[in-house]
């Protein structure tokens, strides 16, 4: 598991971007994190905090930013890019 990058959003939260293993010698997946401003993951977002999305072997974020509705964009390699509500869905 890496960190490749980190928004840090207006009310205090930050979400960490990068890549998660599933399983051992599994598949690289998009993870995406989000803490709340007291150091604490989100509740809220994903399964509490986390979300890890696979599109192939070999997938690693890179990049966030926030999108003018409050939602978050991820993209990395393998040329992918996902949109995620500020609720993680």
């Amino acid at each position: 598991d890496a960190a490749h990058a980190l928004l840090v959003e207006p009310d205090g939260a930050v979400v960490v971007v990068g890549t998660a293993q599933l399983g051992a010698g599994g598949a690289n997946a998009f993870a995406v994190v989000r803490y709340l401003a007291t150091g604490a993951r989100d509740p809220a977002f994903g399964d509490h905090g986390v979300i890890t999305t696979s599109f192939g072997p070999y997938d690693e974020a890179h990049a966030v930013v926030s999108d003018p509705d409050g939602g978050l964009v991820v993209a990395g390699m393998v040329f992918w890019a996902i949109r995620l509500f500020n609720h993680g869905a």
